[in-house]
């Protein structure tokens, strides 16, 4: 009777193989069917690991290159040429024209006030100065211009003043007058009392004072104010060429 052979023993070697060959094939099935795992870093670095890399910034500053942009040549015909400059002539006459205008404007208010001219006051008389009558005083006015001075308004007012017994006489007076061209047109007044006897005296020795007084306004024009002062005399009979009133002005007419 032969002995059945005994069944030979896989070594450690054939072991190892076949262990690794399984290994490589549970891989490719794992890999084959399953996803892949997602891993998630966390920033902060476990401690103790020094060769760890550090994080790089959120917002970290990049560098940018642009090109040139390329050179663009801009060619100006022949019509816009002569549309610029048909344009800036037109700007230039339009600012002659402005100026000239100006001119002519002013110069034709100058010429309208050569005509109209002014009105001023040329003097003041009196009529009926005698005691135990109403004197009545006129302002004349003048008129320099080439056309009448039409509405002029004339304020009249007369003060009749003893400083020693401070009592006066004073009278209010306005009118609306016309004035020719290059003449002259009067304005009257009555003293609102009779002279009494004695104040001609007080007139001529200054112990009173007799002021002929106003304004003039024309439209709107400046107003003009005046101011006729009574000269005194003592010497008989006044001549002619020292006048009875004369004009004042600032406080030799409040005097």
């Amino acid at each position: 009777m032969q002995a059945t052979p005994p069944v030979p023993r896989k070594t450690a070697n054939n072991q190892a193989g076949q262990s690794a060959k399984d290994h490589r094939q549970a891989d490719t099935q794992q890999t084959n069917g399953a996803s892949p795992a997602v891993i998630s870093q966390s920033n902060s670095s476990p401690q103790g690991n020094s060769h760890t890399n550090p994080a790089t910034p959120a917002h970290q500053e990049k560098t940018i290159r642009v090109p040139e942009l390329p050179t663009v040549n801009v060619r100006t015909d022949g019509w816009t040429k002569t549309y610029v400059f048909f344009t800036g002539g037109l700007f230039l006459v339009g600012i002659f024209g402005v100026v000239a205008a100006l001119k002519t404007l002013n110069a034709i208010k100058r010429q309208a006030d050569l005509m109209e001219g002014g009105v001023h006051v040329d003097g003041v008389r009196v009529i009926e100065f005698e005691e135990g009558k109403q004197p009545i005083f006129f302002v004349k006015i003048m008129n320099s211009g080439q056309i009448a001075a039409a509405n002029v308004s004339v304020s009249m007012k007369v003060d009749l003043v003893a400083p020693t017994t401070e009592s006066s006489t004073e009278y209010l007076h306005d009118q609306s007058v016309t004035i020719p061209a290059h003449g002259a047109n009067e304005c009257f007044i009555r003293l609102a009392s009779i002279l009494k006897a004695g104040e001609l005296a007080e007139l001529d020795s200054g112990g009173m004072t007799l002021r002929v007084s106003g304004r003039i306004t024309r439209r709107e024009q400046k107003v003009i104010e005046y101011c006729y002062k009574y000269n005194q005399w003592t010497f008989g009979i006044r001549p002619s060429e020292f006048p009875m009133f004369s004009e004042a002005q600032g406080l030799l007419c409040s005097s």
